[in-house]
């Protein structure tokens, strides 16, 4: 369920995703050379505690395949699966983190761009045991109150604890 295509240089830009997928001109650096990893996603029920495992753990698998040190990923199973941007590109973070595993994440569109790029700001010089346990606080809730990324954010700050989901 799980594999790593090794060594490949990238030579193309792109824009779009499925039936908007487009050529938009050459990649800069070819020289460069990533793994591309591939993995299932969940179809559904995303932040049920069973499918976070799951994910979390392949994610670890997924990026100790990374011979490398680097790794070009994506939304895993937030385009047609439905998935949260934010819940994804986390559980991503922390398994490359984990294996100490450079992320290249491609998020495709500016909206997506500002909010991983808000959550790595807020993830900045925290551990990854930390992260972890703001994921799996959405997670534990019996039903979602707000959008994952903001009652992550509020957990990650303090402004909510664990004891809230009591």
């Amino acid at each position: 369920e799980v594999c790593a295509i090794r060594h490949v240089h990238r030579f193309s830009k792109y824009r779009g995703y499925l039936d908007t997928f487009r050529f938009d001109g050459p990649f800069e650096d070819v020289e460069q050379c990533f793994d591309v990893v591939a993995s299932d996603a969940c179809m559904g029920a995303h932040r049920h505690i069973d499918n976070v495992r799951r994910d979390l753990h392949k994610a670890l698998l997924t990026f100790r395949l990374c011979k490398s040190g680097a790794c070009s990923s994506g939304a895993w199973g937030s385009g047609a699966f439905g998935g949260s941007v934010a819940h994804g590109f986390l559980k991503q973070l922390l398994a490359a983190a984990h294996n100490s595993t450079t992320l290249h994440y491609s998020a495709m569109e500016n909206d997506r761009n500002t909010l991983v790029t808000s959550l790595l700001a807020e993830c900045a010089g925290k551990t990854v045991g930390k992260v972890a346990q703001s994921l799996f606080f959405y997670s534990n809730l019996s039903e979602a109150r707000a959008p994952f990324e903001d009652i992550f954010l509020k957990h990650m700050r303090g402004e909510i604890s664990d004891e809230s989901i009591c």
